[in-house]
């Protein structure tokens, strides 16, 4: 079973760099940021609360909200960043087997 760090160290070695320290920042390459995607997987997969994935990751609940908010919003208007997402998701599955 893959657990937050797992997948925040998973993500990480995915799009280079510590994504936890990686605040505003892109990588290389990539149309958004990392952490979103980070986020968004431990809330799916693991159904961490807004507070606790604010502590995870060193911002406020609202703040996880706000990228919560903004990854869905441009997932909806962008197959291929769904599709990249969808693939960021297989692949921490297949970790955790």
């Amino acid at each position: 079973m893959i657990n937050s760090k797992g997948i925040i160290s998973a993500v990480s070695r995915i799009y280079g760099g510590n994504i936890l320290v990686q605040r505003g920042q892109r990588a290389r390459g990539a149309k958004h940021n990392p952490r979103f995607f980070a986020i968004k997987l431990i809330r799916d997969e693991l159904k961490i609360s807004l507070p606790g994935l604010g502590r995870l990751f060193g911002v406020t609940h609202s703040t996880i909200w706000y990228n919560l908010n903004t990854i869905e919003a441009e997932m909806k208007g962008d197959q291929l960043l769904r599709a990249e997402y969808e693939s960021l998701v297989n692949t921490i599955r297949g970790l955790s087997c």
